[in-house]
């Protein structure tokens, strides 16, 4: 609510906590990550934290891009609400920033179990299975995350051979001499 303060104690019997999530969730919904995680910052670290505030600081320092930070927080959110889709698919996502592909493949498939129609899990199963070299099952994730939103998940062009060595030859013609004869095999 407009109320809300970053750095206002909470009051577990009250609405507080309410109110900050709610608070969180439309700075998140708006697109103002640092919003959310300066609302969510302290009170998510109190010893005593409510856990959906602690799972809402790591959505939204997954949602900032900050994938090893929110690991431990989503883990966390996981195993106290194994039902929260949310913080499982982002999991999942911080799985493979981790290199960490068959745990994010499990987690981002349990996600679309619950929410098949979930865009952003497809597309992000789709990088793991392309990731691990599985670019059929990739190129379908791909596809569904596109058929459910267009406009954020595009279906990613593949290049044949000959496509690919124009690309790279392209790349590699205005480099110095001596960073192309460091290519040549």
């Amino acid at each position: 609510s407009a109320g809300m303060t970053p750095n206002e104690p909470l009051d577990p019997d009250d609405d507080a906590i309410d109110e900050l999530l709610t608070a969180a969730e439309e700075a998140l919904d708006a697109g103002d990550v640092d919003k959310a995680l300066d609302l969510l910052e302290e009170p998510a670290q109190a010893e005593d934290a409510d856990p959906d505030v602690r799972a809402m600081f790591g959505l939204a320092l997954y949602y900032g891009g900050e994938y090893e930070d929110a690991f431990e927080r989503l883990e966390e959110a996981v195993a106290t609400d194994p039902e929260d889709v949310e913080s499982r698919g982002a999991l999942g996502v911080c799985h493979f920033f981790r290199l960490e592909t068959l745990t994010a493949e499990k987690e981002l498939r349990r996600a679309l179990l619950t929410e098949p129609e979930w865009a952003e899990a497809h597309h992000w199963l789709g990088r793991v299975l392309e990731w691990r070299g599985r670019y059929p099952e990739a190129m379908i994730e791909f596809q569904k995350a596109s058929q459910l939103d267009r406009e954020h998940y595009p279906v990613p062009e593949r290049l044949d051979e000959d496509e690919l060595d124009a690309v790279v030859h392209e790349a590699i013609e205005p480099l110095p001499p001596r960073i192309k004869r460091a290519l040549d095999p």
